[in-house]
């Protein structure tokens, strides 16, 4: 894990110097100011590479999910390709050669494994990390457009950088990702699970999960068929990515049950996430006239600081107890949280 993280600071401090050197030689102020932003933000990529070297150090994140034995051996190959590809003096291109090799030295780093490097982040980072990278390779479209001398090359160019990191998005996914819902699925939410309760216990701070299941789901899809089976799964998905806060992670865990995963969340702070979550399905319809409505039943559990880490099975039962309980009391409730 650690060869990888040092790889992608080679690649990141060899696009910063790419982009920087550029900057100093575009022609057209307007590209020499992109190049600009696109060095700054190289430099925030770096940053970014410092944080998990460090946190990896410190015993605070997972192995990759996707992580084979070859995986540093084929990402050093690609950026020995990159650096040989790239022009020794990009000084002396012409600006349409930069804009060229500036889509180069994008499209080469936009591996699915990126992707879900930046998913290591601290728990409110990642959404932010992607989002930044996703305003990095739109600048760049949005100077091919803009700045690339009329030829259809142009939008050539745009188009693939456009598809190699749509492509980068759904590949990451593959191993982690439920498909009917497009939650997490259970794989992925290990992996940030304990990462996430690492991160507890290194910073002496609460961490919550809760487990939702449908209330009578085998009747939805006895009565209603299938089809309206998988309408009220994907229904409930989207309640449930709605109701939470951006640091959260709600997962498909299995069957007609999901996982919720609430860092910085301690007992008393779970019950605004569990009302929204009771109010917001109870609202929903799923056009069978035989099951009118639907609900859920939740699940909680929370620790805090020391052992956090060691305590992921022990906080998933838990709320698999408190689960049991909601529904021993009567369904489309709230069980007794459990502190752990």
């Amino acid at each position: 894990m650690q060869k990888i993280l040092n790889l992608f600071v080679h690649l990141d401090t060899y696009a910063r110097d790419t982009y920087l050197a550029m900057a100093q030689s575009a022609s057209n102020p307007a590209l020499a100011r992109v190049f600009e932003q696109m060095a700054a933000e190289e430099a925030t990529h770096l940053e970014w590479w410092a944080e998990l070297v460090n946190a990896w150090g410190q015993g605070l994140i997972p192995d990759l999910v996707t992580e084979s034995a070859d995986l540093d051996v084929r990402l050093a190959a690609l950026l020995e390709e990159l650096v040989g590809s790239t022009p020794s003096d990009v000084s002396a291109l012409s600006d349409d050669e930069m804009l060229q090799t500036a889509t180069r030295l994008e499209y080469y780093m936009l591996d699915p494994v990126f992707t879900e490097v930046i998913d290591l982040a601290g728990p409110s980072s990642a959404a932010q990390h992607r989002e930044a990278y996703q305003r990095h390779v739109d600048r760049l479209v949005g100077a091919v457009e803009e700045l690339y001398s009329p030829d259809p090359l142009a939008s050539f160019l745009a188009r693939i950088l456009r598809e190699a990191w749509r492509q980068n998005q759904e590949l990451s996914s593959f191993a982690t990702r439920d498909p009917l819902t497009a939650l997490h699925n259970r794989r992925g939410l290990m992996a940030h699970f304990s990462q996430w309760a690492s991160w507890a216990e290194r910073y002496d701070r609460p961490i919550s999960v809760l487990l939702i299941d449908v209330d009578d789901f085998k009747n939805v899809n006895d009565t209603c068929g299938h089809t309206a089976g998988d309408t009220v799964l994907v229904a409930v998905a989207n309640v449930l990515r709605g109701a939470l806060r951006g640091s959260d992670m709600v997962a498909r865990y299995g069957g007609d049950e999901f996982a919720i995963v609430a860092p910085e969340t301690a007992g008393d702070q779970i019950e605004p996430i569990t009302s929204r979550i009771l109010e917001r399905v109870a609202a929903l319809t799923i056009g069978c006239d035989q099951v009118p409505s639907v609900t859920v039943s939740i699940g909680c559990a929370w620790t805090s600081g020391p052992n956090a880490s060691r305590a992921t099975d022990a906080l998933l039962s838990a709320a698999d107890r408190s689960l049991y309980d909601a529904k021993h009391k009567g369904k489309n409730r709230v069980g007794d949280v459990i502190a752990l």
